[in-house]
C-alpha cells in the first residue's frame, strides 16, 4: 500500500488472526490510522463486496457466504475497525454494510 502522499513510499502490514474471526491484530497499523489512502482502500474492499460474515453462535465461530477473498478482506476491515474507535468510523462501517 501506498503510504501516505508519497507513492515512492509503501507499507506493507501483517495481519494475524484465524480462518474468519475478526479478532486478530494488524501489525504496524496504528502509525497510518489517519491515512485517507487507508480509509478509501477500505472503503471500497467494503462497498464493491458481496460477501457476508454470519454469525453461527452455537459453535461461536464467524461462517463466510460469497467468495473466500471477499469475506477475507470484509474480515480486514472489521479487524481495522478494532483499532478505530472513533464516531466516523462507526458511521463509515455502519453504512458500507450490506
Amino acid at each position: 500500500m501506498v503510504d501516505g502522499n508519497d507513492a515512492s513510499k509503501l507499507a506493507n502490514f501483517e495481519v494475524k488472526g484465524h480462518d474468519y474471526d475478526t479478532k486478530g491484530e494488524i501489525v504496524g497499523v496504528n502509525s497510518h490510522l489517519k491515512a485517507a489512502n487507508m480509509s478509501n482502500l477500505l472503503h471500497c474492499m467494503t462497498i464493491c463486496n458481496e460477501s457476508k460474515l454470519i454469525v453461527d453462535e452455537k459453535k461461536g465461530t464467524i461462517v463466510p457466504s460469497g467468495l473466500p477473498t471477499e469475506a477475507a478482506l470484509k474480515v480486514l476491515v472489521e479487524k481495522y475497525g478494532n483499532y478505530v474507535a472513533e464516531e466516523s468510523y462507526k458511521q463509515f462501517r455502519s453504512s458500507c454494510k450490506n
